[in-house]
């Protein structure tokens, strides 16, 4: 494995790491922060190794498409689609505010499984 790809793996496991950090202090604007972070970072590790050029999006949708087929992955990509808003709503403050108006606890618990479930299985299917 590239030591660039490495690098991308090391930091979406920080990333996620970070998610249940916050989780846990009830920080949940990060949490679905970092869950997109964790995930971009996977995705960006798989096109890493496999010698592609890395774009410069932040899209999770036209990273998997990149990384790899919709029929290879088995997840879909509705979530993805769902959680690449979470890197543009975490950054404005009217953005933030409805995040956490709308989203409840339970669905943040939600999304942070479901991306740390996908974080982990683009960790263990690099190839």
């Amino acid at each position: 494995m590239k030591k660039t790809t490495e690098n991308w793996l090391a930091l979406a496991r920080y990333d996620i790491d970070t998610a249940e950090a916050m989780l846990i202090a009830g920080r949940n604007v990060y949490v679905l922060f970092c869950c997109q972070q964790a995930i971009e970072k996977a995705l960006k590790a798989h096109i890493e190794e496999h010698g592609d050029e890395l774009p410069y999006i932040h899209s999770l949708i036209k990273l998997r498409q990149l990384a790899m087929s919709a029929e290879s992955f088995p997840f879909e990509d509705d979530f993805l689609r769902e959680v690449s808003a979470y890197y543009i709503q975490s950054r404005y403050l009217a953005e933030m505010i409805y995040l956490t108006e709308y989203w409840g606890k339970l669905e943040i618990q939600e999304t942070y499984t479901k991306s740390k479930e996908i974080v982990e299985w683009l960790m263990t299917n690099l190839k």
